[in-house]
């Protein structure tokens, strides 16, 4: 299916939408519409779509202001919404709160030193250890429900019945996923800040339309990866 524009003298050329079709040995036009109608740039626009092109190039319209690591943010933000705890520190929505959960938040994502610990405890001892108890809380999580794409052991029924004095012993999987370090479907296993810098890959772009500049900017996240949306649905699966 193309479109045909035929010339025609004085008048304005025609627009068919055509098909070719054999019969026998020859190549034979037929004629599905008369889309004569249409300005000469609507032509060239759907015959552009007929052959699978964009009529919009979006990197022809839009600029990129900035852009920002976003993917590790973002999924340590969906636990801590997982795991309800905006509501455990305020009731309603709050600057205070969302200060707090930033905070827990960095102390996941850029864990301090020993050293900066220590002079950060010289004033506020108690509330920066409420917020290190609240960050290992969140991020106990996140490991548990990352095991699979982890070094960490899967097998957890046999915390169950071995002895809680002996040394504990890896499953023969984790012993695999350590050696090869890769799982079982050839991926590559992860720390947990492996993982975190792996989702740190998805970018946050801030767009505007370069058409005109006082128009609103607007977000843009890149696409995630297989195993990427594998991450953000097992944290998808933790229960409370």
């Amino acid at each position: 299916m193309y479109i045909d524009i035929v010339p025609n003298r004085k008048s304005p050329p025609a627009i068919l939408l055509r098909e070719s079709v054999r019969q026998g040995q020859k190549i034979v036009k037929r004629t599905l519409a008369n889309l004569s109608s249409l300005s000469i740039e609507q032509a060239h626009d759907i015959r552009r779509v007929l052959k699978g092109k964009k009529l919009v190039q979006p990197e022809e319209h839009f600029t990129i202001l900035c852009s920002r690591p976003h993917g590790h943010v973002d999924a340590v933000l969906r636990t801590i919404r997982r795991l309800g705890l905006g509501k455990l520190i305020t009731s309603r929505p709050c600057h205070e709160r969302d200060l707090v959960i930033s905070m827990i938040a960095s102390r996941i994502l850029c864990p301090q030193s020993k050293l900066a610990l220590t002079r950060d405890l010289e004033k506020r001892v108690k509330t920066h250890l409420f917020l290190c108890i609240l960050a290992y809380y969140v991020k106990w999580h996140m490991m548990e429900a990352w095991r699979p794409l982890l070094f960490a052991d899967e097998d957890q029924q046999a915390k169950q019945t071995r002895d809680p004095v002996a040394p504990a012993k890896r499953s023969a999987k984790a012993e695999e996923k350590i050696h090869s370090k890769r799982l079982e479907d050839g991926s590559a296993a992860h720390s947990f800040q492996s993982l975190l810098r792996n989702l740190a890959t998805i970018v946050r772009n801030t767009c505007q339309t370069s058409m005109d500049s006082n128009m609103p900017s607007f977000t843009v996240d890149t696409q995630h990866s297989k195993k990427q949306q594998e991450a953000f649905q097992l944290l998808q699966n933790i229960k409370m």
